[in-house]
């Protein structure tokens, strides 16, 4: 045996841990929790270090306390001292729960926040009991306090390897026998050598949850649960008991909100708080509902830091969240915390651009209890308290996706021909196609390794349910997209998969455009993104997925004043998509154009705050409630498709459109009082 330093036992620790790492944890695995990304140090020690400051900050207003120096910036351990030496008491309280604490990373990987979280024990142990070395200390958290679960094996095996390179970078007592060949060592005597430290870990080699049952609540569970999208989780078996075990196994659900429902079961009541990293799509995808119930109904939000802009990940597809709650019974009058950081330098040093907070209670007026963190939250307070989802509002809505077949869709390509087989066929686009409140017909169609033209899509009896929807006048608008955008279909179009189709029945022509302008208005598209931004994808490309864009919010009644000019809207986005085929003035058309998006983007503001702004835009209300407008029938500019909805402008009819639209732009531009109060309200940034 040699007489080897602590410094140097732990310094050959850390060199196990750190090529382990390098070498085998940046490689995919093939089991079925391979979704595990290894937390940087610096994200794992601000987890740790925030929930310790929402941890003492509870212990605090226990005592009647606010000493909000302690938790402007990083935890400041000589306040906490200073405190616990003028209150006893405090001190008393504090030092009973640190030693019988008990801390849980339920998937610990190679044990990052296992080490920062015992760092930050040890700190505030050495502030309650001064005296004890250090290594005995270390000793006693990783024997009582530390807990981990892992499912990897030589995971696992360094995890309790850096637990020993942390407990050895304090001198440790002689007495303390160190019975191996430091050099000459091999990597397959680890085990060996954790058997002869004599040091009993708490790191469990299993499935955290279907084989984890523990006797005890934890006070903190901290990690990076592993996201796994359904579709990777392969093992059909082991899907199916996730299932029949977890409320939280909802629909498509990622492996990492079963992961944070486990966790909450292991938390103890009123004193057990969690802090995890971990993907962003669970607040308001539909798979995420039932876990968002869990934690609305049994926790205490603390915190939701948004961190998906930040470089954290810069390799994967995942946009994370910090999430800090407490478990409690009762969430009357809770509030939780939204910080904004710019960088992850700036999130390290806590310095937040901003921090809004907000009642939990606020959630339960939202659609499927979503969670939005980013955009105007006031806004979508102030909306759905006042205005009910689409889905609500209107009995008869269908949306419609993927209408020839969920699955097998690439099939029905054989039916796409550029010959028209029946009167019946119907024209075939792609997401590409559809602008905002135009068709681009000279874009072609790019999917599943194909590329055409927009052609006739023939039609076929086994199709006849389903063509009764797409042969009727309805809405289309993008599956992906930067902002939401729609156009009308008077029931001339059909698509394989990209685009949703809205249906219903029971609306007439000008309620569908009014529906358009809304769907199409800046401030739809803001409380899209407020309601789902954080189901973004790469390149601030967004799912407009049909089950949220039900749950917008619309009114119950829908003015005419929208209806018209969502018409002329269309009518002019046409033209200008298809200029280099008509004799126009393009730049007159713009302008026309470009005036009446503008206003009908002040109507929608108006019809929605009008409780609150009425008073101030008497011009506007007016035009908003206003009954009689010339009507416009919208037809195709160009013959592409002959077909008998397919309908096409005559030269006259053409101009005569043009006409009235030039009239109604003279009446409303000479009105300078509506101008102003138009220019007045789409400036508006909706705080209210």
């Amino acid at each position: 045996m040699k007489n080897l330093t602590s410094k140097k036992i732990s310094a050959f620790f850390k060199d196990v841990v750190d090529e382990f790492e390098n070498n085998k944890l940046i490689e995919k695995e093939s089991s079925q929790y391979s979704g595990i990304v290894y937390t940087p140090s610096p994200i794992a020690d601000f987890i740790v270090i925030n929930l310790f400051k929402i941890y003492l900050k509870d212990l605090l207003i226990e005592y009647g306390l606010k000493d909000d120096k302690l938790f402007l910036k990083e935890l400041d351990l000589n306040i906490l001292s200073s405190i616990l030496i003028k209150q006893p008491e405090i001190k008393k309280t504090l030092k009973q729960r640190i030693e019988n604490m008990k801390i849980l990373d339920p998937a610990c990987g190679s044990g990052r926040f296992l080490i920062s979280a015992g760092n930050w024990v040890l700190k505030i142990y050495q502030l309650l009991e001064p005296e004890l070395p250090e290594f005995e200390i270390k000793k006693f958290i990783i024997q009582n306090i530390l807990y981990g679960v892992e499912l990897d094996k030589s995971a696992h095996i360094i995890s309790k390897i850096r637990l020993l390179s942390w407990l050895f970078s304090s001198k440790y007592d002689q007495s303390f026998k160190v019975e191996h060949d430091f050099e000459i060592i091999k990597n397959n005597d680890l085990d060996q050598i954790i058997n002869e430290s004599k040091v009993y870990f708490n790191i469990f080699n299993l499935d955290f949850l279907l084989d984890f049952n523990f006797h005890l609540n934890f006070n903190f569970i901290i990690g990076n649960p592993p996201y796994i999208e359904n579709k990777k989780i392969l093992d059909m078996s082991f899907k199916k008991k996730l299932n029949k075990r977890f409320k939280s196994a909802y629909r498509l659900f990622d492996l990492s909100i079963v992961f944070l429902e486990k966790s909450l079961e292991l938390l103890k009541e009123h004193d057990g708080y969690l802090s995890f990293l971990m993907t962003n799509k669970f607040l308001a995808a539909d798979y995420g509902e039932k876990i968002r119930s869990l934690l609305l109904n049994n926790t205490e939000i603390k915190e939701i830091i948004n961190i998906s802009s930040l470089p954290v990940f810069a390799k994967t597809a995942i946009y994370p969240i910090i999430i800090s709650f407490r478990k409690i019974s009762s969430i009357e009058n809770t509030t939780f915390t939204i910080p904004k950081y710019l960088s992850l330098d700036d999130l390290v040093k806590y310095n937040y651009v901003e921090s809004k907070i907000f009642n939990q209670t606020f959630i339960d007026s939202l659609p499927s209890k979503v969670i939005p963190i980013s955009g105007n939250l006031e806004l979508i307070r102030y909306i759905f308290s006042n205005f009910k989802p689409m889905a609500q509002v209107i009995n008869d809505l269908k949306i419609i996706y993927r209408p020839f077949g969920f699955l097998q869709w690439e099939q029905h390509f054989e039916n796409v021909s550029e010959n028209k087989s029946s009167e019946n066929d119907l024209v075939l686009i792609g997401t590409g196609n559809v602008g905002r409140f135009h068709i681009k017909f000279d874009k072609r169609i790019r999917i599943a390794k194909r590329n055409l033209k927009i052609s006739f899509f023939n039609y076929s009896h086994t199709f006849k349910n389903i063509w009764e929807d797409l042969s009727h006048e309805k809405i289309i608008f993008r599956e992906i997209a930067k902002h939401l955008m729609a156009v009308y279909d008077p029931g001339i179009f059909t698509n394989i998969t990209g685009l949703y189709f809205i249906r219903i029945p029971s609306f007439t022509t000008n309620e569908l455009f009014c529906l358009l302008s809304l769907l199409n208005s800046k401030l739809m598209d803001l409380i899209f993104k407020t309601l789902f931004g954080t189901l973004h994808m790469s390149g601030k490309y967004l799912r407009f997925n049909g089950s949220f864009i039900k749950r917008l919010p619309i009114p119950e009644n829908f003015p005419q004043s929208l209806s018209y000019f969502g018409k002329v809207i269309q009518f002019l986005s046409q033209i200008l998509n298809e200029q280099n085929f008509l004799c126009i003035n393009a730049q007159e058309t713009e302008k026309y154009h470009n005036f009446f998006l503008n206003l009908s983007d002040s109507l929608v503001c108006l019809l929605y705050f009008k409780k609150n702004l009425w008073k101030t835009y008497q011009n506007l209300l007016e035009l908003l409630i206003q009954e009689n407008f010339s009507e416009i029938e919208l037809k195709f500019l160009t013959p592409r498709f002959n077909l008998p909805k397919f309908k096409i402008y005559s030269k006259k009819e053409l101009q005569l459109n043009l006409r009235s639209i030039k009239n109604s732009y003279k009446s409303l531009i000479d009105n300078k009082t509506l101008i102003n109060e138009m220019n007045q309200l789409n400036s508006q940034d909706f705080h209210l």
